[in-house]
């Protein structure tokens, strides 16, 4: 369910240039859906931070990944069961529909 709603949550990226401030606000789109899944109690960790982690930058794509419009973004979180790190990988590229 939750990497469902990203990847549809986060469509609307590839109408954007893929740059820095879409990486930022990939990071706030989906740190907020995040946060909010943490307070109704669905993710593990006495903080956010313990609770997940977003990486969206120069370090999740390559050069030919932005060069192509693929936007590259890491999302690990922690459910109650098993209690653990998962990590989910989420790209979308133009042409994706």
């Amino acid at each position: 369910m939750i990497e469902q709603s990203i990847d549809h949550g986060t469509r609307w990226v590839v109408f954007e240039p893929n740059d820095e401030p879409l990486w930022w606000s990939l990071r706030r789109d989906i740190g907020a859906f995040l946060d909010s899944l943490w307070r109704d109690g669905a993710l593990a960790g006495a903080s956010a931070s313990q609770a997940y982690f977003i990486k969206c930058d120069a370090e999740t794509m390559t050069q030919a990944d932005i060069d192509s419009g693929r936007v590259v973004a890491e999302v690990g979180l922690v459910p109650l069961k098993p209690a653990e790190f998962i990590v989910i990988r989420v790209t979308q590229s133009i042409g994706q529909g």
